[in-house]
């Protein structure tokens, strides 16, 4: 059975990774693009670990940062053209641009008609970004923390 990841990247061979190192993998971990680490157990077997995005210490870009270096620039839209394609206001797009807005399912939706991808794409740009703010906010990380896990009766 291949061992294969599926990845943002792509899908990735686990096994041909492991030959092209042929075992010599650092104790701690082996990067490969950013999201995971080769670990090695007692029986000489690997063991995949996923990298979440909980872990990164980089900031994911946001939302407005992508729509604007990633789409608005390269196009040479302004926030009131995009607003007319959108049919919202200009007040929203640079809401959006600026981050003071999140991404609701319907703004995807309107925004993958617009620039012709997903309305997934955007809302799992929001997501990593809601992801990593709570995170690294103090608050949010001491809720976390009080948090239990349920005992499952046997």
């Amino acid at each position: 059975m291949r061992n294969i990841i599926a990845h943002e990247y792509g899908k990735i061979d686990l096994d041909e990774i492991w030959k092209a190192t042929q075992g010599d993998v650092p104790n701690s971990c082996l990067h490969w693009k950013r999201s995971w680490r080769v670990c090695r157990r007692r029986t000489s077997e690997l063991r995949y670990l996923w990298r979440t995005m909980l872990m990164t210490t980089r900031k994911p870009a946001t939302v407005g940062e992508i729509l604007m270096e990633e789409f608005m620039q390269p196009l040479a839209l302004t926030q009131g053209a995009l607003a007319k394609a959108m049919g919202v206001r200009r007040k929203h797009v640079n809401e959006l641009c600026n981050d003071r807005r999140n991404v609701t399912a319907s703004t995807a939706l309107i925004l993958a008609r617009v620039f012709g991808n997903t309305a997934d794409f955007w809302l799992n740009v929001q997501r990593r970004t809601d992801l990593w703010n709570a995170m690294h906010s103090p608050w949010e990380r001491s809720r976390i923390d009080r948090a239990r896990p349920l005992k499952v009766a046997a």
